[in-house]
């Protein structure tokens, strides 16, 4: 009896306390699984309860000062509670109902309601929409051709000119102005596809036939 009473745990005075107001006082030895702890807990502030076997798992002992949720497996000397601890008996919450499958199919329907288009759903809806872009490449092309056509007739002039001033001494002086109005012209053009490509793609011409020049 004396080895017992010398290799025997500490026993531990712990408060107990429920979230309803009830409080008592529970010895035991620091060697006690808190599992154990639990069940006597719940003998103690519902009698009976423990015939339903779902009462222990529905219900943890957590440690007033640390607000830790004690483990049912670990010991009370595991768990680090000390002598006058206090412990609160709390039921878990109930986890929420599983939805019913016509709320699912609802929730799924507002989902797909809110959810923003794809890009195919916006390719659909703007099909028979006119392009924004349309208009002005159209004058675009038609700026393009009248430049073209305007240098034909300016080489034209500049071949009859040449003819009929072969003989005046200012002759040269004209030519090499008319040749460098061609050549500031021939610098001015740019490639069209290129210019094409970036207007589509949303720049502005001014800032594309620049960038273009630089290149």
């Amino acid at each position: 009896v004396q080895e017992e009473k010398i290799f025997a745990g500490k026993v531990l005075r712990l408060h107990v306390c429920t979230m309803e107001g009830a409080e008592w006082l529970e010895e035991v030895p620091e060697d006690t699984t808190v599992e154990k702890l639990k069940e006597r807990c719940l003998k103690h502030c519902l009698p009976g309860s423990l015939e339903d076997p779902k009462t222990m798992t529905h219900h943890k002992l957590i440690h007033a000062t640390s607000e830790k949720v004690l483990t049912d497996t670990k010991t009370v000397l595991e768990e680090n509670i000390q002598d006058r601890d206090v412990l609160l008996l709390i039921k878990k919450r109930a986890p929420p109902p599983l939805p019913k499958m016509a709320d699912v199919s609802a929730e799924e329907k507002r989902k797909q309601e809110q959810k923003a288009p794809d890009k195919d759903a916006i390719l659909k809806a703007t099909a028979n929409l006119p392009s924004r872009n349309a208009d002005r490449t159209v004058a675009q092309h038609n700026m393009r051709d009248f430049q073209t056509e305007l240098r034909k007739i300016l080489v034209s002039l500049i071949e009859v000119a040449q003819k009929l001033l072969a003989l005046n001494p200012d002759a040269v002086e004209l030519f090499k102005k008319a040749n460098a109005m061609l050549d500031e012209d021939e610098e001015d053009r740019v490639d069209e596809i290129a210019l094409r490509q970036l207007t589509e793609m949303g720049f502005p011409e001014s800032r594309a036939v620049k960038a273009l020049r630089l290149n």
